[in-house]
């Protein structure tokens, strides 16, 4: 499975711009790389991003309820739905045309069993995004770490009066330094 095999076989890419007045709900209204604003191109002013959180793991969620988004892959679990989706991911964002993506650590792959497995589940998937970051043309606009999902980090990460949060906190931030180096970022 890669960029070749469409996931989404109802739909035909990239998606285009079409003008304000177009009917096609999958069509570029506004949105138009390639118009001249101020002698370049709307892509040179306006990249497009995807970012990975809110696009693929995100549930719409607020304060005030649960999430409204259908997410039926029901977020990463495993491995295998992680690289399913890093593969999704990547088709949809050459549909929509787009030139850069980013993400948080938790984004990609799951916790597992502690930060070693965590760390070992980002290096087994980091070969994978590369290859399709080559397949696609899409790179990498920024990686960073989550230190706001786990309760750990409630009383903030490196701001943390316990020794044990802030080191716990060190360990992701230096990992994606260096994946983002690997990647592009």
């Amino acid at each position: 499975f890669g960029l070749s095999e469409n996931p989404f076989p109802f739909l035909e890419g990239p998606i285009e711009f079409e003008g304000k007045s177009s009917r096609n709900p999958l069509a570029f209204a506004f949105y138009n790389r390639n118009a001249l604003v101020l002698n370049k191109p709307m892509s040179e002013h306006l990249p497009m991003a995807m970012a990975y959180w809110h696009t693929i793991c995100g549930t719409l969620s607020d304060m005030f309820g649960e999430g409204t988004a259908v997410r039926p892959w029901k977020g990463i679990s495993t491995m295998q739905s992680a690289k399913l989706s890093m593969k999704m991911a990547f088709y949809l964002m050459h549909l929509l045309g787009l030139e850069y993506w980013c993400f948080h650590d938790r984004d990609i792959v799951p916790f597992g069993e502690g930060l070693v497995r965590f760390h070992k589940n980002i290096d087994e998937i980091v070969p994978l995004i590369k290859e399709l970051q080559e397949l696609s043309g899409i790179k990498c606009g920024w990686v960073t770490q989550n230190l706001f999902s786990d309760p750990i980090y409630a009383a903030g990460a490196a701001t943390s009066p316990n020794p044990s949060v802030f080191a716990n906190a060190w360990a992701p931030t230096m990992k994606m330094i260096d994946v983002g180096q690997e990647l592009g970022a």
